[in-house]
This record gives structure tokens, sequence and C-alpha cells, in this order.
């Protein structure tokens, strides 16, 4: 899948994460967290894939990659993976 946000600035804080965590709440795919191979990352955005925008989101407490995500009652609820 390949995300284009549109308009603005709205993904530009985003780095070219790997191993970032991923879930469906609602309508939105929630995308925090991640790894680049030098950093792990305290990022959280939403991406919206009926009109392909990406939102930022308020940063996670802790930076994390290499995580798994659960969406549980309405909630993304991500956890480290190591």
């Amino acid at each position: 899948m390949t995300l284009a946000p549109t308009g603005g600035d709205a993904a530009a804080h985003r780095p070219a994460a790997r191993l970032l965590g991923a879930a469906v709440v609602g309508d939105r795919i929630y995308l925090v967290g991640g790894y680049d191979g030098a950093a792990e990352f305290d990022t959280c955005d939403t991406y919206d894939p009926t009109t392909g925008a990406i939102a930022h989101r308020s940063p996670m407490a802790q930076q994390r990659g290499d995580l798994a995500v659960i969406a549980v009652a309405n909630t993304c609820m991500p956890s480290a993976a190591r």
C-alpha cells in the first residue's frame, strides 16, 4: 500500500520508518512508531483510505519500533514487541 498524503505537510514529520505498527480503528488506519535502522520513533498518524489524507496525532509517550498494535474498544493499543 502506498500512502499519498494530500496537501500541507501532514506526513512530513513521519520518517521513512520500517517496522511500524498499524491497526484499523473505525474508518482510519493508525500508523504508530517505527524503526528506520538507526532510531525508533514516537509518531502517531491516521490514514483515511477514502480521501487519502494522513493526519498527525499526539505522539506516544515513548519511542517504539518493531511493535504490535491492536484495536480494542475503538482504541489503538501499541505494545513493544521486544
